[in-house]
């Protein structure tokens, strides 16, 4: 019986430690997916800023190409007072 007895303890004593071995597994795994999922939430952050950045961008150049046109139309406007100056003063010639 007393052998038995060694046989039952030994047997637990095995089980004991697999059972706390496999419990530093899982707080091991744990810990690791806790490690990820925080990597992925700062991946995520920076994707949603890039995107943010890129929409703030695309609107920016969407204003300096409108800018663009508003100068291009007044220098074109701005050309053609130029001219038809000029062709006034060309009728008020000074003579001599």
């Amino acid at each position: 019986m007393a052998t038995t007895y060694a046989q039952f303890l030994e047997a637990f004593q095995t089980v004991q430690a697999r059972s706390l071995t496999i419990h530093r597994f899982v707080t091991a795994v744990k810990e690791q997916s806790a490690a990820v999922s925080n990597e992925l939430y700062s991946i995520q952050q920076s994707s949603e800023d890039a995107t943010a950045n890129s929409t703030m961008i695309a609107a920016t150049i969407e204003e300096q190409t409108a800018t663009m046109d508003a100068i291009t139309y007044a220098s074109k406007e701005l050309a053609t007072i130029v001219e038809d100056l000029e062709k006034l003063f060309t009728q008020f010639k000074l003579s001599s």
